[in-house]
């Protein structure tokens, strides 16, 4: 709850809002399926008190193996996991110092990517944001490189063109809603432009 008025400013300024579920101990051990279903379903809720609307898109935190139990649970109740296929690091260059590397992530798999294929590729990119971390004078960066590199950011759920991301309950699969900012609605946003970010190497 430490992050509420950062999750709203996030839902208002058009961002999808997803979640990351994490099992009482990592582990399902002990519990059973109302139990899982119930603690995905106070996370969901958690979550709807702040934007009005529950999350579809959910990630699992999973420190050992899959959970295959979790993973049926979840799909069950009408979640879409989400994974990632790109890295961008932020926890290792997490100094400002360090942040121009981010960036390099990004030119380096554009480039591989590139050198191998010769054709753009898509990807969905794991950041971490951590909050007392100098990585955050990163983006800038890294904006300027996606825009170097002829890519187009767009949410999650423009991926898919995903009209409905959120659920209509927080564990019933009975179906989705979209909101003014889904894809495909007047408020949609995507894209970006080239940042200045002298003032960000101080």
């Amino acid at each position: 709850m430490q992050y509420a008025d950062v999750t709203r400013h996030a839902y208002r300024d058009g961002h999808l809002i997803g979640m990351t579920y994490c099992l009482p101990s990592d582990t399902s051990a002990g519990l059973t399926n109302s139990d899982i279903k119930e603690d995905i379903a106070r996370a969901s809720c958690t979550i709807q008190d702040l934007i009005g609307v529950y999350p579809k898109y959910i990630k699992l935190y999973e420190s050992n193996l899959q959970d295959s139990r979790l993973l049926n649970l979840v799909k069950s109740m009408g979640y879409i996991l989400v994974g990632w296929n790109m890295d961008e690091e932020d926890y290792k260059y997490n100094t400002a110092a360090k942040s121009p590397q981010i960036a390099e992530v990004f030119d380096a798999m554009f480039s591989k990517q590139m050198g191998s294929y010769d054709r753009k590729g898509s990807y969905v990119v794991a950041g971490y944001d951590v909050p007392t971390s100098g990585a955050a004078s990163g983006p800038p960066m890294v904006i300027n490189t996606i825009q170097a590199h002829g890519y187009d950011m767009v949410c999650l759920n423009g991926c898919g063109n995903d009209k409905t991301p959120y659920k209509k309950d927080p564990v019933l699969n009975n179906g989705y809603v979209g909101d003014t900012k889904s894809f495909g609605a007047v408020e949609y946003r995507h894209g970006q432009s080239s940042v200045s970010y002298s003032s960000y190497r101080k």
